[in-house]
């Protein structure tokens, strides 16, 4: 006999089912994630009301598993620099490793829920680079007059060229684009310039 699985997890499935679509395509139909997942159709609606519900959902799972893998890359930072890098890098990884909806957020006009999720999620990692920023000015690592403005254009510069790539369909280097943020926010932290 086989276990039922509780809604949750089937809410999971359906999800990663249509990740998996959407990284082999960018057309997804509800019949589609449902044989993924390994359900009948209808059922599909016991769980979502809409593939546009499911595809909110998508994105804001994706929202807050970047804040997540943020926040766990701050965790094991060995510096205040060290954790600003690893942020900035678990960023990236994030971004390309669910790719698909990343594109889906760029692409998808987003319901109210869905923009406010996005909205917290980078008032999450803005916040998140403000505090390493304030530590690791408190400490003498390095010296930034307002953190909080320049953890925001980090932020989303590095958010803008994840998006450029998916906006004008680009492939990115990750190699690339981590080393050279690494190298211009420690020349920016380390070594800021003082024009007063």
């Amino acid at each position: 006999m086989t276990e039922r699985k509780s809604a949750d997890e089937r809410t999971a499935d359906l999800l990663t089912a249509a990740e998996a679509i959407l990284a082999r395509n960018r057309r997804v139909t509800v019949s589609e994630i449902a044989r993924e997942a390994g359900i009948a159709s209808g059922t599909f609606y016991l769980y979502f009301p809409s593939k546009a519900h499911l595809e909110a959902t998508l994105i804001e799972r994706y929202v807050l598993g970047a804040v997540d893998r943020a926040e766990q890359a701050m965790a094991d930072g060995p510096s205040w620099i060290g954790r600003f890098e690893a942020v900035v890098q678990a960023m990236v990884a994030h971004a390309l490793d669910h790719r698909p909806v990343l594109e889906l957020q760029v692409l998808h006009t987003p319901t109210a829920g869905t923009r406010e999720t996005i909205a917290a999620g980078t008032d999450r990692m803005v916040s998140l680079l403000t505090q390493i920023l304030t530590g690791g000015t408190e400490t003498g690592e390095f010296e930034v007059d307002d953190p909080s403005m320049t953890a925001a254009l980090v932020y989303h510069g590095v958010d803008g060229v994840l998006r450029s790539s998916v906006t004008f369909e680009r492939e990115l280097d990750p190699d690339r684009l981590v080393a050279t943020l690494h190298h211009n926010v420690r020349q920016m932290l380390v070594h800021e310039i003082r024009l007063d």
